[in-house]
């Protein structure tokens, strides 16, 4: 087959893809998605914060009775009532529990198990008129993995710890998966329940709620509602594009779309050439030794690190770098890179106290800029973040995103860098 058939080959095999029935499905979906993830929102403003401990303790703080969402248990005692529809076991738990009026919720986030883990959420509804306890511990995972044999070990502490008291474990998830790591236990049962029945306590007691609390439930209920709605589209996704894909002629297309779709990496790449030759472009910086390591992380970080701001740190086992960040893993067109100056913490020994969020704070006080910060710091893992610039919003993929990127990056760097090197140097001499 010559070069020319084998060009037309593939193009015969993308258009047959092209007109299938399923194609025509994602397309639609497609469509959905994108209208959904335009709709104004307002906890996607924090979506750079928003992680499983922030949704916990969200839940935590409508879960306890005393608190002054003036809720009482109505929206913790609707929402087991919705957890107990599909699981008659946990129906009957539910009908054995004290009266509202003599009794409270108590919860422990998180509640630390004998052998360091820590479960999620530990809900005790305590009767007010005697001694009896019942115990919902809650394990909620939104995006992350189980641990091996996380949920059996949380049972095996609560059934330790609350010996002569019924307990229950909800394994809580936006799909309603069941957990993997469970153990077949009927002293300390686990169920699996769905986000829906966050959204359905919502909609049962927003008519009850009055001033800040119902604005929090009708936050709660959009966001909560979106999430779910997006992850039911993502299944059919994974569904149409398995039906299409167990097909050879068609696999062969989506393998060439795959190959050719434009993602981060074709701006990543020739950011970190460009970079990682800096003493040889014909630009103008605030420093003699322009020498710079370039690189990226998966498709949602890059970063540019300077060597002599390494020669001053490295008495410190610190590193700083400036870093553009995207919050999730695939950056799409219209999705904004944030610009910020981090420091990498390499070896705590050199710190006297040994304490990373100590160090952490130690660091954010000794570096701070002057320059404005546009918001809020964003810290995981080793990493500290000491200022944070503006954003670039994605245009093509391409070569106006390589370019804008650039000039961003050297438009910060230019205002930051004189003042980030007399900080690391005072740092650095400071014992």
């Amino acid at each position: 087959m010559t070069i020319a058939n084998k060009q037309m080959s593939d193009q015969q095999l993308i258009r047959g893809i092209l007109g299938r029935p399923e194609f025509k499905k994602l397309q639609n979906i497609g469509i959905k998605l994108q209208k959904e993830n335009s709709c104004f929102d307002m906890l996607t403003l924090f979506n750079d914060v928003l992680v499983e401990n922030s949704w916990s303790h969200l839940f935590a703080y409508l879960f306890r009775s005393e608190e002054n969402h003036r809720l009482g248990q109505r929206f913790f005692r609707t929402w087991f009532q919705f957890a107990s529809d599909s699981h008659p076991e946990l129906a009957n738990y539910q009908n054995g529990l004290p009266d509202v009026d003599n009794s409270q919720t108590i919860v422990s986030l998180p509640w630390p198990t004998p052998n360091g883990r820590f479960l999620d959420i530990l809900v005790e509804i305590r009767s007010k008129i005697d001694d009896r306890v019942f115990v919902v511990g809650i394990e909620n995972k939104v995006a992350s993995g189980e641990q091996r044999d996380q949920l059996k070990d949380y049972q095996r502490a609560l059934i330790e710890e609350f010996r002569y008291s019924p307990k229950v474990i909800i394994f809580l998830t936006p799909d309603g998966r069941e957990s993997q790591t469970s153990d077949n236990c009927s002293d300390c049962p686990c169920f699996a329940v769905p986000y829906k029945s966050i959204i359905s306590t919502c909609k049962t007691i927003l008519p009850e709620c009055e001033g800040q609390a119902e604005i929090l439930i009708k936050v709660l209920k959009t966001h909560i509602s979106r999430m779910v709605g997006v992850n039911d589209m993502e299944k059919k996704i994974k569904s149409l594009i398995y039906q299409l894909y167990k097909k050879p002629n068609h696999r062969r297309a989506i393998e060439l779309i795959n190959l050719y779709t434009p993602n981060i990496t074709f701006v990543f790449e020739p950011l970190e050439k460009y970079f990682g030759n800096l003493p040889n472009q014909k630009v103008t910086l605030p420093m003699r030794n322009r020498k710079a390591l370039a690189w990226f992380w998966h498709r949602n970080e890059f970063n540019v690190q300077f060597k002599e701001l390494d020669g001053i740190s490295s008495n410190k086992g610190i590193h700083v770098s400036y870093m553009l960040k995207f919050p999730n893993e695939s950056p799409v067109i219209g999705d904004r890179f944030t610009l910020r100056i981090m420091v990498n913490i390499l070896d705590k020994q050199n710190f006297p106290d040994r304490d990373r969020n100590r160090v952490k704070k130690t660091i954010k006080s000794s570096m701070q800029l002057s320059e404005r910060s546009n918001g809020q710091d964003w810290d995981w893992g080793p990493w500290v973040s000491i200022w944070v610039g503006d954003s670039y919003e994605l245009r093509d993929m391409g070569s106006k995103d390589v370019e804008g990127l650039k000039n961003l990056l050297f438009a910060t760097i230019c205002k930051t860098y004189p003042e980030l090197k007399k900080k690391l140097i005072a740092f650095s001499r400071a014992r």
